[in-house]
């Protein structure tokens, strides 16, 4: 679910390359509705079941500052729509760095976090985090 929600955030970064009000508004959509639970997948499923992996605690806090630093960049692109005229310059700058920024977080999380997370998990484990996944979206 998790690699499924990043294909669908690197087809949305790339709608973006044109970065109209209707494809910002889009994306904000998307993010709010999808990206929203997976981070949340992440940090209230994912994470806290890592912990008992000590040697991943260093990527842990990286994870989570980069979601933060994420969430800035998304409140920027926010504040484009707000403003009465697109800026173009300003909105490729912020969707570049945003772009750039998701792109190095799937890498890491893919390569890294993911591998790690199937060779620390058991089936409770799994059956957990899916259940609470599951929840977030009302299923």
């Amino acid at each position: 679910m998790l690699e499924r929600c990043h294909r669908r955030l690197e087809e949305t970064l790339e709608a973006l390359a044109n970065p109209t009000r209707q494809a910002l508004d889009e994306a904000l959509m998307f993010i709010d509705r999808s990206l929203k639970r997976h981070e949340d997948d992440e940090e209230l499923s994912l994470f806290p079941r890592l912990v008992r992996v000590p040697q991943l605690a260093p990527l842990l806090d990286r994870l989570t500052v980069q979601h933060r630093d994420q969430a800035a960049a998304i409140e920027e692109l926010r504040a484009l729509l707000d403003a009465p005229a697109l800026d173009d310059r300003i909105a490729r700058e912020v969707v570049g760095r945003l772009r750039a920024a998701y792109t190095e977080h799937i890498a890491v999380e893919e390569k890294e976090l993911f591998p790690a997370a199937r060779a620390a998990f058991d089936a409770d484990d799994l059956g957990g985090m899916a259940s609470e996944m599951d929840s977030r979206r009302g299923r």
